[in-house]
């Protein structure tokens, strides 16, 4: 009985404290595309200019990621990479009424990105090398 309480009061100080990782932001979108015309006319097609959309890529394991937007109640995803098509989840919202994005890994320090241009209303989170990494795409990415 006193081993099963030390062991349930180490994983509850693990929690509290968060997943340890570093985490990047990257602004600009500096991917070589082959055919921007055709890529831009194809994101035009499937997405809607006042939508925010965020896609979580690769490496996500049985995580739980919280969203909050502004300074809104977090929103939690459970996410689990599917590695036959590089995509664990998307989250959307409408792009006009947030000035603000905050993701946390669990329960991990914040990623924080500000939508001052509201023209930047795609996005991929990724988390491998122990970072947690948002980059704003010009182009809706290919998942197959």
């Amino acid at each position: 009985m006193t081993g099963l309480l030390i062991i349930s009061c180490t994983g509850r100080q693990e929690i509290k404290g968060g997943e340890k990782y570093s985490i990047a932001v990257f602004y600009n979108d500096n991917n070589e595309y082959h055919n921007p015309e055709k890529e831009q006319r194809r994101t035009e097609r499937l997405l809607s200019r006042d939508t925010l959309y965020i896609f979580f890529e690769t490496d996500f394991k049985s995580d739980t990621v919280d969203i909050k937007v502004n300074n809104n109640k977090p929103q939690t995803l459970y996410l689990l990479t599917d590695n036959s098509i590089g995509v664990a989840d998307m989250a959307h919202y409408d792009i006009n009424s947030v000035d603000k994005i905050e993701i946390r890994k669990n329960n991990g320090k914040p990623l924080t990105i500000n939508l001052t241009d509201k023209t930047m209303n795609l996005w991929t989170v990724n988390f491998y090398n122990d970072t947690l990494r948002a980059q704003r795409r010009k182009y809706l990415p290919w998942y197959e």
